[in-house]
């Protein structure tokens, strides 16, 4: 499209997984590309979306039903972008593969952002029977590996995800799911902490909901949860908060002492680099995580928390209650993990490379 005598060319972002809010999506990468493109995001919404801005959003309401959003869902969500006619077309979701595909055989250009291992994550969906979760994971392994071929660029939300995908395709790239770097910023403080540690997404079974129940039994301190659970109710000194905004998470992280993240060892989670991990570290706070290599590596080079095992509720509260009563050593990991963001662990960086897979593409028009 021509704008001023200069080309503008449109751009697509597809979901019908993500709320359109989404951070990865939303505040990352769509805002970052809004810079320089006509940007539109295909998304099912069933939230409110008044604050979004500088992106063109076309939204369809959702499915309740599981099944209906993956097989009617997607065919709305294909039909509403191949109308809008872009050079690029960026997808999230692998149920949205084949109609990536079909558009890829139109002569678009096609990103498949992967967000999670799916294949690994998939052994742990307890809405799938656990006789054929093993036999679906390999389905959908080779699905994902037979289109993902055919894609322009493959982008990975770990260098775990990564490694397997530039086998499949070489042209693939790690965009980490690191944090804005001021946007969860605390003033630094110490006089407004409250004797609570924070726990920020959602929270299952799976994610150690059940521990952190236990360890809210064992420990002096507050534990507060910002995001959606459904197997757990406020009792003793677990407090649940339910959905907060972005203003609402940053007011929960200055007030607490440290950021709990102990998901159980399931097979997505002990590769995974989990956004909460790195937005606890960009508003100064220590982490309490759980003991999987790759996150005890994280902690033990910047000095910034406190591994533990999630099975055990004891060890969970114990490390709750030494930064209780170590708040200068608290102070000081946390400092240590936000001078990590900003050398290392943030979205600036991060959005570059976004930026030179998209110049490469239109490129090669």
């Amino acid at each position: 499209m021509m704008e001023g005598g200069k080309i503008v060319y449109k751009i697509c972002h597809i979901s019908t997984v993500h709320q359109p809010d989404d951070i990865r999506i939303y505040r990352k990468e769509l805002l970052s590309l809004s810079t320089k493109y006509e940007t539109y995001y295909v998304n099912s919404n069933n939230r409110n979306i008044s604050e979004m801005k500088d992106v063109n959003l076309i939204v369809f309401k959702k499915s309740k039903n599981r099944f209906r959003r993956i097989f009617i869902d997607t065919f709305k969500a294909y039909k509403l972008a191949k109308e809008l006619n872009c050079e690029i077309y960026h997808f999230h979701d692998f149920e949205f593969i084949f109609y990536a595909f079909l558009l890829k055989k139109q002569g678009k250009k096609i990103i498949y952002d992967t967000h999670e291992d799916l294949p690994r994550a998939i052994l742990s969906k307890k809405w799938i029977p656990l006789i054929i979760r093993k036999p679906v994971s390999v389905i959908v392994e080779n699905i994902e590996n037979y289109y993902s071929r055919n894609f322009d660029f493959i982008i990975t939300a770990t260098p775990h995800i990564n490694k397997r995908f530039k086998n499949i395709n070489e042209k693939t790239e790690v965009i980490n799911n690191y944090p804005i770097l001021n946007e969860l910023i605390s003033d630094g403080n110490s006089s407004k902490k409250l004797n609570q540690v924070a726990y920020v997404g959602g929270l299952s079974s799976i994610r150690g909901s059940k521990e952190l129940a236990e360890a809210s039994m064992l420990t002096n301190s507050t534990i507060k949860v910002a995001g959606a659970t459904n197997d757990l109710i406020n009792k003793n000194r677990l407090i649940l908060l339910g959905q907060l905004d972005r203003n609402e998470v940053k007011e929960l992280l200055s007030e607490s002492l440290a950021g709990l993240i102990t998901f159980l060892p399931e097979p997505n989670h002990v590769n995974a680099k989990p956004n909460k991990m790195f937005e606890y570290m960009s508003a100064s706070l220590p982490i309490i995580c759980s003991n999987f290599q790759e996150w005890e590596d994280l902690i033990i080079e910047n000095k910034n928390g406190i591994s533990v095992n999630p099975k055990k509720p004891k060890e969970i509260a114990e490390a709750i209650d030494y930064f209780v009563q170590n708040p200068n050593v608290a102070k000081m990991m946390g400092e240590n993990g936000r001078i990590a963001i900003e050398k290392k662990y943030n979205w600036e960086k991060e959005s570059k490379k976004l930026f030179e897979i998209y110049y490469d593409l239109l490129e090669e028009n």
